[in-house]
């Protein structure tokens, strides 16, 4: 979480001289790496000081015991999620899990979590792959 200063976040372009697309400009409150922390992935993009400032790290290890003592947390988590997906462009859901996304009703496990961190990533690729080509 970014306590101070600010950050823009952004995808290499994949060549030498070619721009970097922007993805975000964060502020004191917003946070990034949050995929990683949950599923443990490389990370899909980079991030770069516009303003230095102070970070908050937080460990996985200390996240999991945050989610299992903290239901509510895990709650806000899983709906953080449901919403990045209901409001990915161009995505259709259509299956009868798609529902419980759209409705927020997914338990909120670290495995639905990963589940969901997963269905994001995979559009994002699938979005930079139509982009380039």
């Amino acid at each position: 979480m970014l306590l101070s200063g600010k950050l823009q976040v952004y995808i290499f372009s994949g060549h030498i001289g070619g721009t970097n697309k922007v993805l975000a400009t964060l502020n004191p409150g917003q946070y990034v790496g949050e995929f990683g922390l949950i599923d443990g992935e490389p990370r899909s993009a980079s991030v770069s000081v516009m303003e230095s400032g102070e970070i908050l790290f937080l460990p996985a290890l200390a996240f999991g015991i945050i989610l299992d003592q903290q239901p509510h947390i895990a709650d806000a988590v899983c709906g953080f999620l449901c919403d990045r997906i209901i409001n990915l462009p161009k995505l259709k859901l259509t299956s009868e899990k798609a529902i419980l996304i759209q409705e927020k009703r997914v338990k909120p496990t670290l495995s639905n979590m990963k589940t969901l961190c997963k269905i994001v990533r995979e559009h994002n690729k699938l979005t930079a792959v139509k982009e380039k080509g």
